[in-house]
């Protein structure tokens, strides 16, 4: 019987060549090499590297081995493993896991403390405010007020999981107005490990002084006044993290 071509397993989409890997811990070249394909170009996000026994074939080595550098570029938020017909494994679109993902590790081994974390915090929103400052439009202030209406529309439904998305958002979206993505990034790595890390070492509460907080922020930002934005925004986070266990 002729297998229907539409559910044949996708074919891989890249030319990428691979070369034999000879060292005794040959899953930690394999993944090398594919780090530096994607540097140079030869492998791109969305596509789909070829079958483990291709690969193994390709880099000389057993699938076993091919299995560990796939699991460990996965764990690096590098690969997407997708089961089914149309499985295999992906390269990912960048995403902030990559960077949260090291940082979270460091933290649950002791390496970084949380007052570094909120330090770290407080610089680096200095900077983005700065940025957003100068290069933030009336569409990227409008987008920011917009989030601000539904935190508050969420906090009087009492819809306290949304109401935190929305939270998120608000420095997500300041980080937009910098228009540089490397900002964005950063602030989403940053706002990953917080919402992770830090939220569980503050005691539940609904805080009402934080919105007017913000809005004090949007305010200078809006007046390109960069250094009452920062001033209004370490008022913020002195009310965020009082409350913050710190060992």
């Amino acid at each position: 019987m002729k297998k229907d071509a539409a559910s044949a397993p996708p074919q891989a989409r890249t030319n990428a060549r691979f070369t034999s890997v000879k060292t005794r811990r040959g899953f930690e070249e394999v993944g090398d090499q594919i780090r530096a394909m994607l540097h140079t170009g030869e492998l791109k996000a969305g596509d789909r590297l070829p079958s483990e026994q291709d690969l193994a074939t390709g880099f000389g080595v057993s699938r076993p081995v091919i299995r560990e550098a796939l699991r460990t570029l996965e764990m690096a938020g590098i690969l997407e493993l997708k089961l089914g017909t149309k499985g295999g494994a992906y390269i990912r679109q960048g995403n902030a896991d990559m960077l949260a993902r090291p940082l979270q590790d460091l933290i649950a081994l002791g390496r970084i403390s949380i007052p570094n974390l909120i330090d770290a915090r407080r610089m680096i929103h200095s900077v983005i405010l700065q940025s957003a400052c100068e290069h933030g439009t009336a569409a990227d202030f409008a987008a920011i007020e917009a989030n601000l209406d539904r935190m508050e529309a969420l906090a009087k439904a009492k819809e306290w999981t949304q109401r935190t998305d929305e939270a998120v958002l608000f420095f997500h979206l300041i980080a937009k107005a910098t228009h540089n993505e490397v900002m964005v990034i950063l602030i989403d790595s940053l706002l990953q490990i917080l919402r992770y890390v830090v939220l569980e070492k503050t005691p539940a509460g609904h805080r009402p002084q934080l919105v007017p907080l913000r809005r004090k922020i949007l305010a200078s930002l809006r007046a390109r006044n960069a250094a009452q934005a920062i001033e209004h925004l370490n008022e913020y986070l002195q009310v965020v993290h009082k409350a913050t266990k710190l060992k």
